[in-house]
């Protein structure tokens, strides 16, 4: 159960950080942010259950793994400290 029957969120003073993985960029000032889809749903689905921080990393350009222009442990990389952060 994450909420009551009045529909108060049980998982308050959680943190979540939410990791999304996709092909293209579309963090704040690219040209694709405009596309940018998952900003807002899962802050108002977890909202209702009680969870108000949540930390997004949106580990854009995994297209290039597949094209051979980087590896998975190069891709990876570009994120690890802001992972570290967000775990902290």
């Amino acid at each position: 159960m994450t909420f009551t029957a009045s529909y108060d969120g049980l998982l308050k003073d959680k943190k979540v950080t939410v990791i999304v993985a996709v092909g293209g960029i579309y963090t704040p000032r690219s040209h694709m942010e405009s596309y940018n889809l998952i900003d807002g749903a899962p802050e108002k689905n977890l909202g209702f259950d009680g969870i108000t921080d949540v930390t997004f990393v949106m580990a854009g350009g995994s297209i290039d793994v597949a094209t051979g222009n980087v590896s998975q442990d190069e891709l990876i990389a570009r994120f690890t400290s802001e992972l570290k952060a967000a775990a902290s």
